[in-house]
């Protein structure tokens, strides 16, 4: 962070030029888990917590994904 930008702003740590896009593979790997949870709701005869369970796994692997986003846009803070 350079010495001009006041590091309580949010805007201060934000880089225009950060890579924040998924990747290729990222994306695939996203759009698989999107599929997943679409076939999964499919099913018949769910146990009552299953939707729930199936659910919070889903978004795990998801903040999986994200976690790599965010450590290629500010490495040190993600290590």
């Amino acid at each position: 962070m350079t010495a001009n930008r006041d590091p309580r702003s949010f805007d201060a740590w934000i880089d225009p030029l950060a890579p924040v896009r998924l990747d290729r593979t990222e994306r695939y790997v996203v759009d698989a888990l999107a599929e997943a949870w679409n076939a999964f709701q499919a099913l018949d005869d769910h146990h009552p917590d299953a939707l729930r369970e199936f659910r919070t796994a889903i978004h795990s692997a998801q903040l999986q994904i994200a976690a790599r986003v965010a450590k290629r846009v500010d490495p040190d803070a993600w290590r």
